[in-house]
């Protein structure tokens, strides 16, 4: 049972990447004109990454490279639970731990981006958001890790 919860989690967090990897790629192509107007499933990222940076007048070519590289770590993440879901046994917890690692990673940058662009201010609950997804993590990562304690 307690292999199972450790999947269960593992399988929701791999899937949860997925669709927040794929919906930030289709932003960027329509951001680009790549999709068309009617199309919906898009994070709406890249415009909060314009707005949180105007405070200190970023460019967008600046705002585009920020934004490539957090698709480029979410897809990374996406892999790595994904590996960490297939390949998870009773026995051996340490292969989740870099998919948590770096979901905390990424989340704790944002909750620093937050305060440094003072976003939490300008962009409504995105700072609450950043501290769920960090808070999510951490606690699946510790669930995961006292069910594994050999008893």
């Amino acid at each position: 049972m307690d292999n199972l919860l450790k999947r269960i989690i593992i399988l929701i967090w791999a899937i949860w990447s997925f669709f927040v990897t794929l919906s930030n790629i289709c932003d960027g192509l329509k951001n680009l004109g790549i999709l068309p107007n009617w199309f919906k499933f898009i994070s709406g990222n890249f415009g909060y990454i314009q707005t949180a940076t105007q405070i200190y007048s970023f460019p967008v070519w600046l705002n585009a490279i920020l934004f490539i590289l957090v698709i480029v770590w979410e897809a990374a993440m996406c892999i790595l639970f994904f590996r960490a879901y297939f390949k998870c046994s009773k026995e051996d917890t340490a292969i989740v731990i870099l998919p948590f690692l770096s979901g905390i990673a990424l989340f704790g940058g944002f909750l620093i981006m937050d305060e440094f662009l003072i976003a939490y201010d300008r962009l409504g609950t995105i700072e609450q958001s950043h501290l769920g997804f960090f808070t999510g993590m951490l606690a699946s990562l510790l669930t995961i890790r006292l069910f594994s304690i050999k008893k």
